[in-house]
């Protein structure tokens, strides 16, 4: 194990996934060591551009201290735009998701938290962007449940 944290920078990028609505695709996948989290990032500025069912923008798996902010996210169909997965003291601030519309046969939002995540801060863009928010101690500002 590294005696300190990884930390990542991911910014200023295009990403476009894949059309083939049989396969699952994400423009920006972090998954950290739930037993060890030593991932710290800082994902800003991307444009992502989400073109099948199931498709993702930005996933965060079990990694703390993630902060998502500025990044433009569109595409229809996909089950979410931002999502995080049992990812806790996350930061999800700023980000255009308004040109993205989930799945609704998936039953999640343009951002989602799900049942793991904790004490994240999550303030949208525009009052219209919708959040699902399935864990524990989570703050919403300017969003739409």
């Amino acid at each position: 194990m590294p005696s300190s944290p990884s930390r990542y920078a991911i910014h200023d990028n295009t990403f476009t996934t894949g059309a083939d609505a049989d396969k699952t695709a994400v423009g920006i996948f972090l998954q950290d060591d739930s037993a060890k989290p030593w991932i710290q990032a800082n994902i800003s500025h991307n444009t992502i551009k989400t073109q099948a069912a199931g498709n993702e923008g930005i996933s965060v798996k079990t990694a703390n201290g993630t902060t998502i902010s500025g990044n433009i996210i569109s595409g229809t169909a996909g089950s979410d735009a931002i999502g995080l997965e049992g990812a806790s003291h996350s930061s999800v601030t700023g980000n255009n998701v308004s040109g993205f519309k989930p799945d609704a046969s998936i039953g999640r939002a343009q951002i989602y938290l799900d049942s793991g995540t904790a004490d994240a801060r999550v303030a949208c863009l525009g009052t219209s962007d919708s959040v699902l928010d399935k864990g524990t101690g989570n703050t919403m500002t300017g969003c739409h449940s």
